[in-house]
């Protein structure tokens, strides 16, 4: 980990990002369609700390493909990619 602070706003976007993928996973066991649900305010939230926090990352992209696959996306895609980013902060970069 960087010599950096966890922000208020990392630790809350990760509870977001667990509380999206329980969601997910609920809808996913009740009726595939309502997994998008979760899906799009994963985009909407989290595309939004992304940009408050100014956040570069591919690592956005390929999550919110992931939870967008059918039955693939009842993975923690969400959880995996706010983590990545707490832990390996991705300012400015291009990765």
């Amino acid at each position: 980990m960087n010599n950096q602070e966890i922000s208020t706003a990392d630790i809350m976007a990760f509870i977001l990002a667990l509380g999206l993928d329980i969601f997910g996973i609920v809808c996913v066991l009740l009726d595939e369609s309502l997994s998008l649900i979760p899906d799009f305010l994963g985009l909407l939230f989290l595309g939004s700390w992304r940009r408050i926090t100014k956040r570069k990352s591919k690592k956005f992209w390929l999550a919110f493909l992931g939870e967008l696959i059918p039955y693939l996306g009842s993975f923690v895609f969400w959880l995996l990619y706010t983590f990545s980013e707490i832990i390996n902060p991705s300012y400015g970069k291009k990765s």
